[in-house]
């Protein structure tokens, strides 16, 4: 099936499941069947630049195939990533070590909705709590300008036969894993500043070196794109995955300094809608 079909049935067939509204935390779990339809997941409202954490608590678990985030000018960076609570529901400045969890959407610029592969989804157990941080970079015009929504179409359970994530890489490091299922690598969202090349690899103790994106030949968005073909990795493979830039001229404002490396990589585990992928990928 290709990119577009697969696309198309997506949107015929997934319905909505709910969250928590702000402050709701405390209500408990509700097991009943979600409601369908567009939800919003989380939002920011903010009156100035900076780092912000806006939490918010499932009450019932959501199956997420595709999230709609327009993000503006002025946000430099948005993560959403979903665990355990580790505060109540509230929005608050927040800094790089706040806990993340399992990432599930990585932006530094979006303007279309990201659909997953037909039957893959992303997964928020009831109970657990959604995490968003934005980087807002630049004060916006006036207070009501320095707002963001993320909405998710989520399918129901029996629509799904494997769950995705994502991997964070950031820095010139490697980010390395043991697989311990069969998986495979389906989307990239590289964060590209202005006059910088960048190359984003994955290399299997198995399968070899594959290049995910090479600013050279690939437009880099800063938002989820989905990979001409998934790149399977084995059970029992070690996984790295690299991300190297480096400048190559000035900007239009003059000199441009060299600006860390990162990038979010996307992948699914056929069969794995209970376990989800390897929860730690650091070793």
């Amino acid at each position: 099936m290709n990119e577009r079909a697969s696309y198309l049935l997506i949107a015929a067939t997934l319905g909505l499941a709910a969250c928590a509204p702000a402050g709701d935390a405390g209500d408990g779990v509700d097991t009943a069947p979600a409601p369908t339809g567009w939800q919003e997941l989380v939002r920011l409202e903010a009156d100035r630049a900076g780092s912000y954490c806006v939490r918010r608590t499932a009450t019932q678990e959501l199956f997420v195939g595709a999230i709609d985030a327009s993000v503006p000018p002025w946000a430099s960076q948005v993560l959403l990533s979903v665990g355990e609570p580790s505060g109540p529901d509230r929005t608050e400045a927040c800094g790089p070590d706040a806990a993340e969890g399992q990432l599930l959407y990585a932006s530094s610029s979006s303007a279309e909705t990201f659909f997953l592969p037909d039957t893959v989804a992303l997964h928020v157990p009831a109970g657990a709590q959604l995490l968003l941080r934005v980087e807002a970079s630049a004060e916006a015009a006036s207070p009501d300008a320095l707002a963001l929504e993320l909405h998710g179409l989520a399918v129901g359970r029996n629509d799904v036969t494997a769950v995705a994530d994502a991997l964070r890489v950031a820095g010139e490091g490697v980010r390395a894993c043991t697989l311990e299922r069969d998986q495979f690598l389906f989307a990239v969202a590289p964060e590209l500043p202005p006059a910088h090349r960048m190359t984003l690899t994955a290399l299997g103790s198995f399968s070899g070196p594959t290049t995910l994106f090479d600013s050279t030949a690939e437009v880099a968005t800063g938002a989820p794109t989905l990979l001409g073909q998934p790149v399977p990795m084995l059970a029992g493979e070690r996984l790295e995955l690299a991300c190297a830039s480096d400048v190559v001229g000035p900007s239009s404002g003059g000199t441009t300094a060299a600006q860390p490396c990162r990038a979010a990589v996307y992948r699914f585990a056929a069969g794995a809608v209970d376990g989800g992928n390897d929860a730690a990928c650091d070793d």
